[in-house]
């Protein structure tokens, strides 16, 4: 079943009552919030000041925040260079969100590299749970508080040849292609399965600015709605002759 939806690159363009009336949904969120030191301030790359602004938002309206940690902002936690002041506010930002998900290479996802990215993180924010992109078709049992998220394209936007079959034991995360006109398509092959996952998407919500596009958010919306009545509706068995 669809657990969550995760709208990835809210940036300071997003217009704070058009973000209220998207969290008014009933449909669990997510909104992920990017940081790389380089692109602070850009499109979808919001200031910390601003994504605070936007997650004390979000969770006023009881949805969920997350923080990917893009570039050398995720790579310092596996090289020990994480420093508390390296970026100015990061900490503070990280300690009012849900999950963070680390954006490295999958050469760089191993089992030493996540314990690492476990121990420093916990030991300035408490418990967390860490997200971490997969590329494969087969997961293999995470370590405790960690998830795993399917993107065969580490965040391209490139959509699967193929979309895995969802492990009975643990949530999982899928994205790659999907947005708008394309979600519809993914729920009707996965979401009659009783194990939980998420989705999350972030390269189709750009408008031709490089800004995150909300319009967008709401027609996932719609297209998850709809998917979700057409799979109650297939709960009700058919009438007796």
């Amino acid at each position: 079943m669809l657990s969550s939806i995760t709208f990835t690159g809210a940036d300071h363009t997003v217009a704070r009552p058009r973000l209220l009336a998207l969290c008014q949904t009933p449909h669990p969120l997510e909104f992920a919030f990017l940081v790389s030191e380089p692109r602070l301030g850009s499109p979808r790359y919001p200031t910390m000041a601003v994504a605070s602004g936007l997650v004390e938002i979000v969770k006023s309206m009881g949805q969920k925040t997350a923080v990917h940690l893009c570039g050398g902002a995720a790579r310092l936690l596996f090289a020990r260079g994480w420093r508390v002041g390296f970026l100015p506010g990061l900490v503070e930002l990280l300690r009012n969100i849900d999950r963070i998900q680390i954006n490295v290479s999958q050469d760089l996802v191993t089992s030493e590299n996540i314990l690492r990215a476990q121990q420093v993180l916990q030991d300035l924010l408490g418990e967390k749970t860490l997200i971490f992109q997969w590329r494969q078709l087969e997961f293999p049992t995470p370590p405790p508080g960690v998830k795993w998220l399917f993107d065969v394209s580490g965040g391209q936007g490139e959509a699967p040849k193929i979309w895995p079959s969802l492990p009975d034991n643990q949530e999982i995360g899928l994205a790659g292609g999907l947005g708008p006109g394309l979600v519809a398509p993914l729920l009707t092959q996965v979401g009659f399965t009783g194990t939980d996952f998420w989705i999350d998407m972030e390269s189709s919500l750009r408008d031709r600015e490089d800004h995150f596009n909300i319009d967008a958010c709401f027609q996932v919306l719609e297209e998850a709605h709809t998917s979700r009545v057409v799979e109650e509706r297939n709960k009700i068995p058919p009438p007796q002759a």
